[in-house]
């Protein structure tokens, strides 16, 4: 049990969400962490989602609602959150997704048992929009080791399933590390940790689960169909500036480029040559249980 109970920030990003209301109103009335402030915001304001939760909530003091209609994209949006907190810990929870309970006080305390680690996350289970499981090869690695350029590709590869943790978020400010643009902010979160895995430990809390919808509408699904060449060599730029800024050594920042080049480089051909094997080898790309 903690002894004490820092201040955790939750941020939750509305866009066209009021679908999805129930969903957000079982999270965060759900969440036994004692300590929290709830972040709301909505940039576009397209439906009245964050109208009827400011309305849900309007007598609970650790809720704060952020509406406006500048337009932000999902990268700015989520960058204005995390400057506009106040916790000494920082999560970002999506208004499609489910957690248990104890999400929140577990990472915590592992983040309390590891005073070094700037992010600790856990596992993801894949549901479709009725519930029901979908099948998913968690990436084996578990423990990434200590910061710096080998830790960040490891990362880089696993999914971007730790973009769902607790964040120290003080590291963050002091370095000024928030989400750079990618083309169209695709994968621009897994870049972002590629960068967050150069400065501080990641802790993973296996006994730790929250629930990711995926179905054809979302964000991560419409991904799949954009995904062409010019992403990677995009990619790798925006990987390289993160090495300018955050590598730790001018060695790590010169044959980090190297590798990341010829990384995105080898994916690039394989992107190129992905819809002929697709053609002649379709089972190669079908997963079953994903289609949802």
């Amino acid at each position: 049990m903690l002894r004490e109970f820092p201040k955790v920030t939750i941020a939750v990003p509305l866009y066209r969400s009021r679908r999805f209301l129930a969903i957000v109103t079982d999270t965060l009335r759900t969440l036994d962490y004692p300590n929290l402030e709830i972040l709301i915001s909505d940039r576009h304001h397209e439906d009245d989602a964050i109208d009827r939760l400011q309305q849900e909530f309007a007598a609970d003091p650790r809720f704060r609602f952020l509406l406006a209609a500048d337009r932000l994209d999902w990268r700015a949006h989520y960058n204005l959150l995390l400057k506009e907190a106040s916790g000494k810990y920082f999560i970002w929870i999506s208004h499609d997704d489910s957690y248990s309970a104890d999400y929140i006080t577990q990472l915590v305390e592992a983040m309390e048992e590891n005073p070094d680690a700037v992010l600790t996350y856990g596992q993801v289970k894949r549901i479709d929009l009725n519930g029901k499981p979908l099948t998913y090869v968690h990436p084996r690695i578990r423990d990434y080791g200590n910061p710096g350029f080998l830790t960040a590709c490891r990362i880089a590869m696993s999914a971007g399933l730790q973009f769902h943790g607790l964040f120290r978020r003080q590291v963050l400010l002091d370095r000024q590390l928030y989400i750079r643009p990618t083309v169209n902010n695709i994968a621009a979160d897994m870049l972002w940790l590629f960068a967050v895995a150069m400065i501080g430990r990641m802790v993973f809390v296996e006994s730790c689960t929250f629930l990711k919808r995926y179905y054809p509408s979302s964000t991560h699904k419409s991904w799949d169909s954009l995904m062409r060449p010019r992403y990677s060599w995009n990619f790798a730029a925006i990987a390289c500036s993160y090495l300018d800024d955050f590598a730790r050594t001018r060695f790590e920042r010169g044959a980090g480029k190297i590798v990341v080049y010829s990384l995105c480089g080898t994916w690039a051909i394989r992107l190129f040559l992905r819809p002929l094997v697709r053609r002649l080898w379709p089972s190669l790309y079908h997963v079953p249980g994903t289609d949802a």
